[in-house]
């Protein structure tokens, strides 16, 4: 699993599995086959393409997208939410 931990301040896409650790301040896309631990905010969207796998445990200040992902929320955790038909 990859680490990312550098605030980083433009549009995020993950590729491979990985853990982010640091604020996103754009959106963060994660493509099919890779898997998403959140642990720090994002402020702006979260688009979970089709196959993809996430496990949210912080705020995302935009909306997450879901194409036919995998997902689990932290309870603690409000988002909002848009399942995408494709």
């Amino acid at each position: 699993m990859n680490l990312f931990f550098e605030k980083r301040n433009s549009d995020v896409i993950i590729e491979a599995d990985t853990k982010v650790m640091a604020e996103i301040n754009g959106n963060l896309t994660v493509l099919p086959g890779a898997k998403l631990e959140l642990t720090a905010p994002v402020q702006g969207d979260l688009i979970l393409r089709k196959y993809s796998k996430a496990s949210i445990g912080a705020e995302v200040n935009g909306i997450v997208y879901d194409e036919g992902a995998s997902l689990e929320i932290a309870k603690d955790i409000d988002i909002q939410y848009e399942k995408i038909k494709k």
